[in-house]
């Protein structure tokens, strides 16, 4: 059975989503591991968020990811949209810590 190559996009954030994670300093805290595994979901599976009207379902999409006490993570919530080549994060915010 031959390999077939999943589409992997792009992971592109607007400024205030970029300020958010630029603004993210706590050294204790697993916010960046935990992006990173978001990046890597959403990369490869950005329909699996609740898009924000059904007749385009790959505008303004809403994904929260739930934190983990144990892997000392919080909620972590997303606003996006994708195509066939990039996922561009419009907004990201990071539940209190």
């Amino acid at each position: 059975m031959p390999f077939l190559w999943a589409t992997h996009r792009t992971i592109v954030y607007e400024a205030v989503a970029q300020e958010e994670i630029d603004d993210f300093t706590d050294p204790h805290h697993r916010f960046h591991d935990q992006l990173m595994g978001v990046e890597w979901i959403l990369a490869r599976t950005p329909e699996i968020g609740t898009p924000a009207t059904p007749d385009d379902r790959a505008k303004n999409v809403l994904l929260v990811f739930q934190g983990d006490e144990l892997a000392g993570t919080t909620d972590l919530w997303l606003l996006y949209s994708y195509d066939e080549g990039e996922v561009i994060v419009h907004g990201l915010k990071v539940a209190d810590v």
